[in-house]
Formats: C-alpha cells, sequence, structure tokens
C-alpha cells in the first residue's frame, strides 16, 4: 500500500474516534456504535482490497 493512503486512513480514523468519542458523550445512543462497527467493518474491507 502506498504510505499517502495510509497517512490519510490514519488520519480519517484519528478524526472517527473524536468524533465519535465527542458524539457518544452527547448521545449514548446504540445506533451510534452500531454504525461505528459497520464504518470500521468496511474501512478494513477497503483496505484490503487495496492491497
Amino acid at each position: 500500500m502506498n504510505p499517502k493512503v495510509f497517512k490519510v486512513i490514519k488520519v480519517i480514523k484519528f478524526i472517527f474516534k473524536e468524533f465519535y468519542f465527542f458524539i457518544s458523550i452527547k448521545t449514548k445512543n446504540n445506533w451510534f456504535v452500531y454504525f461505528k462497527e459497520n464504518f470500521s467493518i468496511r474501512i478494513n474491507h477497503l483496505i484490503k482490497s487495496e492491497n
């Protein structure tokens, strides 16, 4: 994988984590956890299909 793509993914993951943390404090909703899990599965799938 090219390092640039990896860096972008790292940044996205970081932003998403911060965003998730903020939202979970605000709402504490289960649907968001569900969404987050599905999102990370999709991201991982995307990374794997790139290789």
